[in-house]
């Protein structure tokens, strides 16, 4: 394959796991939340580079949030 040609399926095989990753996130989530739990998402972006912001979100999540059942 050309060099074009392996960005390109490289870039492509990026999308189908990351679908494939969200569907069971979203079921993950789903179990979660019905147990009380609060789950919180953040780009490896964000930790790597608003790493404040993300403590600070977490911690207002914290606060705002009465512990989960035993």
């Amino acid at each position: 394959m050309t060099d074009a040609e392996q960005k390109l399926w490289r870039e492509l095989r990026k999308v189908g796991q990351h679908a494939e990753q969200s569907h069971y996130d979203e079921a993950r989530t789903a179990y979660l939340n019905s147990c009380g739990y609060v789950v919180l998402r953040f780009s490896d972006r964000d930790v790597l580079t608003a790493i404040d912001s993300v403590k600070e979100a977490i911690w207002n999540a914290l606060q705002q949030k009465t512990p989960p059942p035993p």
